[in-house]
């Protein structure tokens, strides 16, 4: 979160009216923290990081399969047949880090959470979230997920790190690229296009 609070600074960036932050808040909870919170649930419990990722993967499909009932985008045979091969090169390159002997149950469904959280997430953003600044509305999002996960990181966790390079790498890519810089991206895309041409970009 100082990250994008510098970066707001510095652009002085238009914070959005207080009617507003709430939808901002509730992106953030279903991106941050159910997507990626689910993710790496799952993959502490277990779940091959290749099996987890072809199912958050499907998310463009389950964008276009909810798209058209809330809100009346169609999504043409030719965006079908592109969103089934996106799906296909995806599992073809992941197939062999897949792993499914004994995986446990129960560490798949964190990623299905993670699944839904992005894709209603984006759908909610597209919905409810445009106009505001990337600066100020990720740091209204982080803020919002935190608050959120604060009492199960209190329940959950040992509050102990080891500052490993393994880790402080892993926190820097996580943090830059990931979530400031991919879901940023994934923010600017879907305020200038439809949801599922925004959703066949995530194969990308």
């Amino acid at each position: 979160m100082p990250i994008v609070l510098v970066w707001a600074w510095l652009a002085r960036a238009p914070w959005p009216s207080r009617e507003r932050w709430g939808h901002v808040a509730i992106v953030g909870i279903l991106l941050h923290g159910f997507y990626l919170g689910g993710v790496f649930v799952s993959i502490a419990w277990g779940l091959p990081a290749g099996l987890s990722a072809l199912i958050v993967g499907a998310q463009p499909l389950l964008t276009a399969a909810l798209v058209g009932k809330l809100t009346g985008e169609k999504v043409s045979a030719r965006q079908w047949l592109g969103l089934a091969l996106g799906f296909a090169g995806v599992a073809a390159v992941l197939w062999e880090k897949l792993g499914f002997e004994g995986v446990p149950l129960v560490a798949v469904w964190p990623s299905v959470v993670g699944l839904l959280g992005i894709t209603f997430g984006t759908l909610y953003q597209q919905r409810r979230g445009g106009g505001i600044h990337l600066a100020t509305g990720g740091a209204i999002q982080y803020a919002a997920v935190l608050a959120a996960l604060i009492p199960i990181m209190l329940a959950f966790e040992t509050m102990a790190i080891d500052w490993a390079p393994p880790l402080v790498f892993a926190m820097v890519w996580l943090v830059l690229v990931l979530s400031v810089g991919a879901v940023s991206l994934l923010m600017l895309i879907a305020r200038r296009k439809a949801a599922a041409k925004t959703a066949s970009l995530f194969y990308m």
